[in-house]
This record gives C-alpha cells, sequence and structure tokens, in this order.
C-alpha cells in the first residue's frame, strides 16, 4: 500500500520528512545566530578591555616619558652646576638649563648687596649688573609677590613684570642672593 498522497500530489510521508528536515534546519541557523550573537557580545566586551589596556597603557608610557624628562633635567641642571670658579657662574648655567628645557622667559639670580638688589646671573646676559627696584630684604624668605607697575627700573627685556617667584639661595662665604 502506498502512503497517503496530499492534495500537491506529495505523498504524507515524504511532506513530514521535508518538514521535519525543515525544523531541524531551523533551529540549527537559530542555534548558530545565538552563537553569532554571542560571539559578536564577546568580541565588544574583549574589543573594550583592549582598549581599556591601551589607554592604561599609554598612560603608564606618559608617565615614563615624563620621569625620563624630569631626570634629564635633573642631571643638566647637576651638570650645570658642577665644576664652576663661582655661585654666580653656576646659577647662570642652572638658568641656561631652565630656559632650555622649561621655556623660560625670565629668570634672574639677584644678590642682596648696599645698593639694593643686584643682578647676578640672567636669562638676558644685558641684565647682568643692574639693580632691581626692590628693597634687599624682600628676598629673605621665598614668596610669590604682585609688583606694582613702578614706571621702570626694570632691566631691558623684562619690561614691568606683574609678579615674580622668589626662592631664596643660601650659599656659604656668598652674599644673600634668590632665583
Amino acid at each position: 500500500m502506498s502512503a497517503p498522497i496530499t492534495g500537491d500530489g506529495v505523498s504524507r510521508e515524504v511532506f513530514e520528512r521535508e518538514l521535519e528536515a525543515r525544523r531541524a534546519a531551523e533551529a540549527l541557523a537559530d542555534a548558530r545566530r545565538r552563537e553569532v550573537i554571542e560571539l559578536r557580545r564577546r568580541l565588544v566586551v574583549e574589543t573594550e578591555a583592549v582598549r581599556s589596556a591601551l589607554a592604561e597603557t599609554e598612560t603608564i608610557r606618559q608617565r615614563e616619558a615624563g620621569i625620563f624628562k624630569e631626570r634629564v633635567i635633573l642631571s643638566e641642571a647637576l651638570r650645570a652646576l658642577t665644576g664652576k670658579s663661582g655661585a654666580d657662574e653656576a646659577l647662570q648655567s642652572l638658568i641656561e638649563v631652565l630656559r632650555h628645557e622649561f621655556g623660560v622667559r625670565a629668570c634672574l639670580f639677584v644678590r642682596a648687596e648696599d645698593q639694593g638688589i643686584t643682578v647676578a646671573a640672567s636669562t638676558g646676559p644685558t641684565q647682568i649688573g643692574e639693580v632691581l627696584p626692590l628693597p634687599a630684604p624682600i628676598i629673605e624668605r621665598p614668596r610669590r609677590l604682585a609688583l606694582p607697575a613702578s614706571g621702570g627700573g626694570w632691566p631691558a627685556g623684562l619690561g614691568d613684570p606683574d609678579e615674580a617667584l622668589l626662592a631664596p639661595l643660601t650659599l656659604e662665604g656668598e652674599a644673600p642672593g634668590a632665583l
């Protein structure tokens, strides 16, 4: 006896087999789709982890580059201070390092003398020996000064500065000074 035939001329058995095969193929496709979705999700998570690791690596690299630069500058500063005949020469070398490494526009090493504060070393060599319009005791302690508009009296190349940072330097056998 043969299998009953559906309205399209296909036997019921063949129809059921095809239907089962289609359901199995759809189930397999759904499983693959879920696998792809899971793989994409993991890829996004892993991509973010890699980005985060790269950002941390860059932060560490920048920090290490900064530390290296600081060490180079410190080494340059120590080299500038070594083997000089006096404080003025050593500090002139140090000021050159500061100017070069930090882009310092104006830096002076000053000394308290009888006539006031005299420039002993400077980023502008023409300023050396000039007297500043400040009282000598002002360099005795570290401070940040708001300077009044003096209308002149400052060395050429400085203009009329608005403010100054003073860092006293006590050198044995030398007059009181400050950067």
